[in-house]
C-alpha cells in the first residue's frame, strides 16, 4: 500500500493518531446531541482475529460503520508490526495490573488487621 493510498484511506474514514495509538473516530449526532467515539484500531483488529468478521463487528459497535472497519483492517495489514507491538503492550499492561491486583488481594487476605481497617474505613 502506497503512502498516498493510506493517506486516502485514513481521510476517508478519519482515522486519527492520538497517544501512539491509531483510532478511528465516529460521530453520531441525534437530535440536538452530538457524540464522539473513538475506537482503538488494535480493539477491531482483536475482534477479527477472535472470529469475528467485519460485519460483526459493526453489529456490536454501532457507531462505526463497515467502511471504517475495513479501513482499520487495512491499516492492520499495511502497518502489522505496529499495530501487534500496541497490542502486546496492552497484554503486558493488563497482566502487570493484574497481579499487582492479585498481590494486594493476597497481602489483605494474609493480613487480618489491614482487612478488618479496610471494612472500618468504609462504614464512615
Amino acid at each position: 500500500m502506497t503512502r498516498t493510498q493510506i493517506e486516502s484511506l485514513e481521510s476517508s474514514v478519519r482515522l486519527t493518531c492520538s497517544s501512539d495509538s491509531l483510532f478511528v473516530n465516529s460521530a453520531e449526532v441525534h437530535g440536538a446531541n452530538s457524540h464522539r467515539s473513538c475506537t482503538p484500531v488494535r480493539a477491531i483488529v482483536l475482534d477479527n482475529q477472535f472470529g469475528e468478521s467485519p460485519e460483526q463487528i459493526v453489529a456490536n459497535r454501532p457507531h462505526l460503520s463497515i467502511e471504517q472497519v475495513h479501513a482499520a483492517l487495512a491499516y492492520y495489514h499495511a502497518n502489522k508490526q505496529a499495530v501487534d507491538h500496541d497490542i502486546e503492550a496492552e497484554n503486558r499492561a493488563y497482566e502487570e495490573g493484574a497481579a499487582a491486583a492479585r498481590r494486594l488481594t493476597n497481602l489483605a487476605l494474609q493480613n487480618p488487621v489491614l482487612t478488618s481497617g479496610f471494612f472500618y474505613l468504609g462504614n464512615y
